[in-house]
């Protein structure tokens, strides 16, 4: 889903889970993805379920780390806002 308001575009993504669908998650990142984040002309917000971590301080669990989704960020110069907030919990998955 995209929409467009006051010049920001906000994008809500959600990317297949599960260990056995990695190859279809990274995939999705490096194509589908990273067509549809690139050119837009105004600034973005994405937003959704990645089913993927970024660094090892997103799980208690299993880490799902995907270097596909780290290297679009990168490329797309996009900030991971969760990890601008300094008093933040450890944790943005917890595993019990």
């Amino acid at each position: 889903m995209t929409g467009v308001f006051h010049n920001v575009t906000l994008v809500n993504i959600y990317a297949t889970s599960g260990a056995e669908r990695r190859r279809e998650r990274e995939q999705f990142f490096s194509s589908e993805l990273s067509y549809l984040l690139q050119g837009i002309p105004t600034s973005l917000l994405v937003a959704g379920d990645f089913n993927s971590d970024l660094t090892h301080a997103d799980t208690t669990g299993h880490q799902n780390y995907s270097r596909t989704l780290q290297e679009l960020i990168r490329g797309l110069e996009l900030v991971d806002m969760w990890e601008t907030f300094h008093g933040r919990a450890t944790y943005t998955h917890y595993k019990s």
